[in-house]
């Protein structure tokens, strides 16, 4: 997440996968660097999360830690304009386990996919 944060130009439409604190509200759907971030009101340390038809049944659930996998866009700021990025075309949208030391990992067959974007 920090990486992709950092340098949202270098991922735009590339295949990301990361982890951070999910928040499923309308107009508030993102994915930030962590809670503090969100209560705060910090957007431009989130992404905004486009959820398709698939994961409508995320809408409207607490926030927590998730992993998601899906196609960043650099310049799709989210509402208002005010989002470092958004991700797009999601097909994984899963909690996250803080316990878990495993990261996400490279699926064989995507090698546009930024490795290491957590």
């Amino acid at each position: 997440m920090v990486r992709l944060l950092a340098a949202p130009e270098a991922y735009d439409g590339k295949r990301v996968e990361v982890v951070g604190y999910g928040t499923f509200e309308h107009e508030g759907t993102a994915l930030y660097f962590n809670p503090q971030d969100h209560q705060r009101g910090v957007p431009m340390s989130a992404v905004w999360l486009v959820l398709g038809e698939a994961w409508e049944s995320k809408e409207r659930t607490p926030p927590r830690y998730v992993i998601v996998r899906g196609t960043f866009r650099a310049k799709s700021r989210g509402a208002l304009g005010l989002f470092a990025g958004a991700i797009t075309d999601i097909d994984r949208l899963d909690d996250w386990d803080m316990g878990s030391a495993a990261p996400p990992q490279q699926p064989k067959g995507e090698p546009t996919r930024a490795r290491g974007c957590l």
